[in-house]
């Protein structure tokens, strides 16, 4: 009995490490800040998500967005394929999996790529909140998909 006891508890821990070691990064509204936070790492790329309001159209609220920053921890140019999913309360923006919503960009050596409120590039950030609209959807959480380092 006892013998079979840990190869049920081997098992479980396999599935629970193969888990991380596979699952896509998950972050809720709670946990993007003003700070970067970690979303994902994938073969030296760590992927980090931040909030920010940027004021891009004179004499309106500011938008509320979520810029991604991809860092390459190695001394290799990679490769690096993703899409973003938002999951809002009224629905989700790229859970079609549609080939043409997929992002891919070089990342050169020990360096970083990001968006910002100057840098609005295809990729690199997310429309969270729209205070100019009287019916915005709300944000909820935001995954990566299919996220390969080459």
């Amino acid at each position: 009995m006892t013998q079979f006891k840990s190869i049920q508890l081997l098992v479980a821990s396999l599935f629970f490490v193969s888990g991380f070691g596979w699952s896509q990064g998950n972050l809720t509204d709670k946990q993007i800040s003003s700070e970067w936070s970690l979303l994902d790492v994938r073969s030296g790329v760590e992927v980090y998500v931040q909030r920010q309001n940027c004021q891009l159209i004179p004499n309106q609220l500011p938008l509320e967005l979520l810029f991604i920053k991809l860092v390459n921890t190695t001394d290799k140019q990679v490769t690096v394929s993703y899409g973003i999913q938002t999951l809002y309360t009224e629905g989700c923006v790229g859970c079609d999996e549609n080939p043409e919503g997929m992002i891919k960009t070089q990342v050169a050596p020990a360096s970083d790529l990001a968006g910002n409120c100057e840098n609005l590039s295809k990729g690199f950030y997310v429309l969270l909140n729209n205070p100019n609209l009287k019916k915005g959807w709300t944000f909820q959480s935001i995954q990566l998909n299919k996220l390969t380092v080459n």
